[in-house]
């Protein structure tokens, strides 16, 4: 950490730069950082995991061994701050279910449930971007 300090303009820029690049080699997953509100839809399965306040809460509660105060205090914020930036950088509110191809609730569905719902809908669209036409001649 004994570098130069980073603007937050320069590290925007720097992170869309590397979105873009990762997109552009494709075979990748990315999670969060805006990327559904950067990278070109036609090319992107946007997915956005959501579940209920009360299961947050308890997930968060577990992994960092918080109250269940501490644990609300936590979600809060990093939701205010995830939505925050999103909203000043690009323009788009992260909880806009348009902005994203699949929204599932990660309390119906187990982590292999939902890897199982992202991977199918990735075939279906990679699928649907190869098909062509089977006659294209001009009438």
């Amino acid at each position: 950490m004994s570098g130069r300090a980073v603007s937050e303009i320069s590290y925007v820029r720097h992170l869309v730069e590397t979105l873009l690049s990762l997109a552009a080699t494709g075979q990748c997953v990315i999670v969060g950082r805006g990327a559904p509100h950067v990278l070109p839809a036609a090319t992107t399965l946007r997915v956005r995991l959501v579940s209920p306040l009360a299961d947050r809460i308890e997930a968060i509660r577990r992994k960092f061994s918080f109250s269940h105060a501490e644990s609300a205090q936590w979600i809060e914020k990093v939701d205010r701050e995830r939505s925050r930036f999103v909203l000043d950088h690009f323009r788009k509110d992260l909880a806009d279910p348009l902005c994203y191809d699949l929204l599932l609730n990660s309390s119906r569905f187990s982590v292999e449930e939902c890897a199982d719902l992202i991977i199918d809908a990735l075939h279906k669209m990679k699928a649907r971007t190869v098909k062509t036409p089977a006659h294209t001649s001009p009438v």
